[in-house]
């Protein structure tokens, strides 16, 4: 499974979600193509003016609109949802070089409070490669944009920590009084291309709630998610 990569990205049903940055706005569009109500699907992105009226909205409702937007030919291929205290949503996005050989791949990270635009600085990392990454690498390229370095330069931990940053920074909000499942799954990764990626997140999360029990003395949590292995830290390629 971790050796699993799609033949493309752009000639595929999850495309139509592929340039929507809002997660409500995700679910909208899920529920009228179900109903078969092409009619209400919203449009890729807010304008100006409708983004001035969401600044009274609960943060929860605008995760992901805040996103800089994607380039004309870029399509989301796995976003991270984080939960909690500082909502947010980071964006893994493909393009293809203007001679087709190549693709490349960048990580987006929602400014809170501001639209960025296309903003450069809101880029985490970005790499070309001449294949679509595996899903093995698309790990690798969600836990190097995710970690504490690629976020804040003056802030705690290194990228290798990964998910593993937003559960630890959620313990660090919260407290210890909150059931620990509760701070793992502040943070999840999930890809329409990649159906993998959230057995992945889910046995990331579990393996953090065991080490995080151990660690302060409390009964280790239920049993860890199916289908997949633990990532190797020997892994032989690196993507870009």
């Amino acid at each position: 499974m971790l050796g699993f990569r799609p033949n493309d990205y752009w000639d595929h049903s999850a495309a139509i979600y592929a340039r929507i940055k809002g997660e409500r706005r995700r679910w909208v569009i899920d529920g009228a193509l179900r109903r078969g109500c092409v009619h209400e699907l919203p449009a890729e992105t807010f304008s100006e003016t409708h983004r001035g009226e969401l600044d009274g909205r609960p943060p929860e409702e605008l995760l992901g609109e805040r996103l800089p937007d994607l380039g004309a030919g870029e399509v989301e291929i796995a976003r991270v949802v984080i939960r909690g205290a500082d909502p947010a949503v980071i964006s893994i996005r493909a393009d293809r070089t203007r001679d087709g050989q190549r693709v490349t791949v960048r990580a987006a990270f929602e400014r809170g409070g501001v639209f960025a635009g296309r903003d450069p600085t809101a880029t985490l990392a970005q790499c070309r490669a001449s294949r679509l990454p595996s899903l093995s690498e698309l790990i690798e390229i969600i836990e190097r944009s995710c970690g504490a370095q690629s976020l804040s330069a003056d802030a705690p931990g290194t990228p290798s920590e990964g998910l593993d940053f937003w559960r630890e920074r959620s313990l660090l909000q919260l407290g210890p009084a909150v059931r620990l499942q509760v701070h793992a799954a502040a943070v999840h990764a999930r890809s329409d291309y990649y159906s993998g990626l959230a057995a992945w997140s889910a046995l990331s999360a579990q393996v953090w709630s065991v080490r995080k029990a151990e660690e302060i003395g409390l009964p280790p949590p239920g049993p860890s998610a199916p289908g997949l292995t633990e990532r190797r830290d020997d892994q032989p390629h690196r993507y870009c």
